[in-house]
């Protein structure tokens, strides 16, 4: 795990990638309506999506940046625990909505949820160089980004 770390700028945009894709599959598989959709509407739906994807990403890392910018906390190590733990999430819950035929319901999503942002605090918890007051606010702020994934 330790040679993710230091990867170049190019290997992480394809990371980075990855999870955009997983996330917008993710997504597709999740809305029931895209089967009888028009062309057009289906063009609309993967430009919402990608914003989705883009957005939430960029506010959660915007908040670790933020939280961790008088810290020398290694920003390429936060990026890639970010990913990874929304990549496991994306995964997760692409599996469960191509498996199940109804809309999956709270249960799948705390499970995935937990899967997900748990590998994401625990690599945080191991991984980062930083003091234990910063470990313990990316920890509560992974918690409460994970209570509002679930709504």
């Amino acid at each position: 795990m330790k040679k993710i770390y230091d990867l170049d700028k190019v290997s992480l945009v394809g990371i980075f990638l990855m999870y955009f894709f997983l996330e917008i599959i993710m997504l597709f598989l999740g809305d029931k309506n895209m089967v009888g959709a028009p062309a057009a509407a289906m063009k609309f739906k993967f430009f919402i999506f990608a914003i989705k994807a883009i957005l939430s990403f960029a506010v959660f890392y915007g908040i670790f940046y933020l939280l961790l910018k008088n810290t020398k906390a290694d920003m390429r190590v936060v990026f890639v625990n970010i990913i990874v733990g929304l990549v496991v999430t994306s995964i997760l819950s692409s599996l469960v909505f191509a498996f199940i035929s109804k809309d999956a319901n709270i249960l799948y999503r705390i499970i995935t949820g937990a899967i997900g942002f748990g590998l994401m605090m625990w690599l945080n918890w191991k991984n980062l160089k930083i003091d234990q007051t910063n470990k313990i606010k990316i920890t509560v702020w992974n918690v409460i980004w994970f209570v509002l994934s679930i709504v």
